[in-house]
């Protein structure tokens, strides 16, 4: 995946490198969640729509998510690059977690954090993060194209787009997980 100029890629069997982003449309407001996992030679990305939650909390869900599937996938050290620096300044000690909303959830990302033998995560702007925010999107273009193959009159079918996009667009999901060979 590059990042920026530079091409970002773990070397080791037991190395990862994560790009997690969430987003909620309102504040709170109907939210999703990506997250792309890197390793030598696959690559591992989850999508999910978490329903209504705020931007931070969504954040969150992403990294929590993301470091369990690395966890999962037995990565020992992984480097970690989100684009909200709040979390990322919360998680190094920097900022003080003072939403009640958000402190389980930072509770629950240390701890998960601690069963890696090493890790870093950085703050990166919004545009080296593309890969993740591009999966915020993903869960509810999928369930739109099963939608399309099936017959639907096309008189109905600027009724039927509105009602999706108005009803159903950021509807809660399954995870969506997708994995590439490198």
């Amino acid at each position: 995946m590059k990042v920026g100029t530079a091409r970002v890629r773990p070397m080791g069997n037991r190395e990862g490198v994560l790009y997690c982003d969430g987003a909620s449309s309102g504040n709170p407001g109907e939210s999703g969640i990506g997250a792309v996992l890197l390793l030598k030679d696959k690559t591992y990305e989850i999508s999910e729509n978490i329903g209504i939650a705020t931007n931070n909390i969504a954040e969150y869900t992403a990294l929590i998510k993301g470091l369990s599937m690395a966890k999962a996938l037995r990565i020992e050290s992984l480097k970690i690059f989100l684009d909200s620096e709040l979390i990322v300044k919360q998680i190094q000690g920097s900022y003080k977690v003072k939403s009640e909303n958000l402190k389980a959830l930072y509770q629950e990302a240390l701890s998960r954090l601690k069963s890696f033998k090493a890790y870093t995560i950085s703050h990166i702007p919004r545009e080296q993060n593309k890969k993740a925010d591009a999966l915020l999107l993903k869960g509810p273009v999928t369930i739109w194209a099963s939608l399309l193959v099936s017959p639907v009159s096309m008189k109905i079918f600027p009724l039927v787009l509105s009602a999706f996009l108005t009803l159903s667009l950021f509807a809660p999901s399954p995870a969506k997980v997708t994995v590439y060979d490198e």
